[in-house]
């Protein structure tokens, strides 16, 4: 069985976009259980497997087990919070969206995006009906890769900074 010290290292070497995956978070989430973090062990399992459909910002924090205001939710929202275009009484307005999708899935939207040649995407949001937000949201077609790079940027910081406490 790999020492936390040793996965720890491991997981250095991959921390990259690219190498962000279900197999990867499952490592990650590994260590932090055997580190006796469960909020970021909860961060690791909701990357590969989504968040759900019903969660928002102000929530986050009881999803991940933590404070409102920690390092985990700042990173989180940093990672997977983007401004999306739409438009209200005919004029282009930004409207805030959480992408809630596990990294996998992510990855997949953006080889299926990267097949098309539209220089922007239509997510159509589900929200409940009576919910006064926007249904459909337009995105730079690089947005969901932009999404996978920080969510790799946030995880790659978080195990740099153990490795100098392993």
């Amino acid at each position: 069985m790999t020492s936390p010290k040793e996965l720890l290292a491991e997981l250095l070497s991959w921390s990259d976009a690219r190498s962000l995956s279900a197999d990867f978070l499952a490592r990650a989430e590994r260590l932090f259980e055997e580190r006796g973090d469960t909020a970021r062990a909860q961060w690791m399992r909701s990357e590969r497997q989504g968040y759900g459909s019903r969660i928002e910002p102000a929530t986050l924090a009881n999803v991940l087990g933590t404070d409102p205001v920690s390092e985990i939710v700042r990173a989180v929202l940093r990672a997977r919070l983007e401004h999306g275009r739409v438009m209200i009484a005919g004029v282009a307005r930004q409207w805030p969206h959480f992408f809630v999708e596990s990294v996998d899935d992510l990855r997949r939207l953006e080889e299926q995006v990267e097949r098309g040649s539209a220089p922007t995407i239509e997510i159509e949001i589900d929200v409940p009906d009576d919910a006064a937000v926007p249904r459909v949201l337009s995105f730079p077609r690089t947005v969901f890769g932009h999404v996978i790079d920080r969510i790799a940027l946030e995880i790659g910081d978080v195990l740099r900074s153990l490795g100098g406490s392993a």
